[in-house]
């Protein structure tokens, strides 16, 4: 029996799609991601790979929705030793800013609906503040 896959729409670098869900009634979609770890952590200040990891973390952040669907990412990544900052850094793996709550290319989208749309007006379709969408 074949299961449907959503791993194909989701390319992030360096990452790998674990667990994905739908809630009964497809309103919200829940995908598990982490790093792929056949890669070298990289440092997101440095961008070096003199790196050691230091522990796991994950949170919540949004991505481009699906249909009407919206997409959660369980995001879990790395927090690492970086010798060239002599710090404990997040790594760098290019799906969002280290504090951000949403992933990159939701923001880039969010930005280029506010060329057609008014603020409020995207705020209200993406069912978000629309502080957050004046931000991208």
């Amino acid at each position: 029996m074949a299961t449907l896959s959503i791993a194909y729409y989701l390319t992030f670098k360096r990452m790998k799609v674990t667990k994905q869900t739908v809630t009964n009634d497809g309103k919200r979609a829940y995908i598990e991601i982490e790093p792929d770890q056949r890669f070298q952590p990289v440092c997101h200040v440095s961008k070096g790979t003199n790196t050691a990891i230091h522990c796991w973390e994950s949170r919540d952040i949004r991505d481009l929705p699906l249909g009407e669907a919206e997409v959660l990412l369980k995001y879990i990544y790395r927090k690492i030793y970086c010798s060239n900052c002599n710090k404990i850094v997040v790594e760098d793996l290019d799906v969002c800013h280290p504090r951000a709550r949403m992933t990159h290319r939701f923001a880039w989208h969010l930005h280029d609906m506010c060329k057609l749309m008014s603020v409020k007006d995207v705020s209200e379709r993406y069912n978000l503040g629309w502080h957050v969408v004046k931000k991208c």
